[in-house]
């Protein structure tokens, strides 16, 4: 039951919760999209290099697209186009001879640790927040 009267202009916390997370996604994907666009990759594209810069061990492609949350033919066609432009190769496992593993080239890892900053901009609007606001 709302008490004060924000709380009965706003509505209910889920409501708002929902609205605040919706407006950061549209917020990440334009920033991702312009970020993205000035590097010459997709937006996909600068989350497989950063999952794979952040990865402890190997990945191999079934792994990734479940890391970023694609279908394996979507990540097939974003490690593809990567491939191309020399930012990451496929190696045999070390795991498993049969299968691949998706490593980073040097400009890869250079590119990918520029795409893991894409959503720094969010950082500096969380910290003028307060405390309670957080």
């Amino acid at each position: 039951m709302p008490t004060t009267s924000f709380e009965r202009q706003a509505g209910p916390v889920e409501r708002r919760l929902l609205t605040g997370l919706l407006r950061l996604g549209v917020a990440f994907k334009t920033d991702s999209n312009r970020e993205a666009g000035s590097s010459g990759l997709s937006p996909l594209q600068g989350q497989v290099l950063s999952c794979l810069l952040r990865a402890p061990g190997e990945l191999r492609l079934n792994q990734l697209a479940d890391e970023v949350g694609v279908r394996p033919a979507t990540a097939s066609e974003a490690v593809t186009t990567l491939e191309a432009k020399r930012l990451l190769r496929k190696k045999p496992s070390a795991q498993d001879g049969r299968a691949l593993a998706l490593v980073l080239t040097a400009s890869g890892r250079r590119m990918a640790t520029e795409c893991s900053a894409w959503p720094d901009f969010l950082l500096g609007s969380l910290a003028a927040l307060s405390a309670a606001e957080q």
